[in-house]
């Protein structure tokens, strides 16, 4: 046990998360903890983007979706204001996605 580290129960996972313990013991027992977690990458639900370039708003939506329906509506050839508008985002955020959308596709 390291003269550093505070946590009660040295080199687990709770003293990991809870304690913010960073010795080797610990990072050693989170490792396989790490490769076990799922992607974060989440599929745009179709209905929600129809809804969202109709200019509907779902309940929750997510950025997947936002992005999505952003760059449905950038190739019909909308202005940024007009998609902002449609969507309840801000022209920044659409700024954003097309910026993005036309580094994916360059």
């Amino acid at each position: 046990m390291s003269t550093a580290c505070t946590a009660q129960k040295h080199g687990t996972r709770n003293a990991y998360e809870r304690y913010r313990c960073r010795c080797p013991e610990a990072r050693q027992v989170m490792r396989p903890v790490w490769r076990r977690r799922p992607s974060r990458a989440i599929q745009a639900d179709p209905v929600a983007v129809d809804l969202l370039r109709t200019g509907r708003r779902p309940a929750i939506v997510h950025r997947s979706e936002q992005a999505a329906a952003i760059r449905a509506l950038h190739d019909q050839g909308l202005p940024a204001s007009q998609i902002a508008g449609r969507i309840g985002v801000t022209v920044r955020t659409v700024e954003r996605h097309r910026a993005t959308y036309r580094a994916v596709t360059q």
